[in-house]
């Protein structure tokens, strides 16, 4: 996931509510509780922001080569791109050759 400038916080909460066909509407809003306190009943979703990597470890260190590769996580999800793409390169030749036997055949 890429993001613009976050703000300068632990978190984020997005207050949400969720609606169902029947008219009924569930609201997500309550703000997280302590961590060692109870769980709200209905918690907004909240999500957790990490300083930037100091140590050229981790997932922001790792953020250019990513960009670089395409968005591109893993080397297995490098192979399964690679493989991917020459499956397609195989069937467009096939259904090429295919369209120029029935052009052939049609001739005759």
């Amino acid at each position: 996931m890429s993001a613009g400038p976050l703000p300068k916080a632990d978190s984020m909460t997005f207050k949400t509510l969720q609606y169902y066909g029947d008219d009924q509407v569930v609201r997500w809003i309550q703000e997280p509780q302590q961590p060692n306190g109870p769980e709200p009943e209905n918690p907004a979703p909240m999500l957790r922001l990490l300083p930037p990597s100091k140590t050229g470890a981790g997932p922001a260190a790792d953020a250019p080569a990513r960009a670089s590769r395409g968005g591109v996580v893993s080397e297995a999800d490098d192979t399964v791109a690679y493989w991917a793409l020459g499956l397609s390169v195989v069937a467009a030749l096939a259904a090429l050759g295919s369209a120029v036997m029935a052009l052939r055949a049609s001739r005759r």
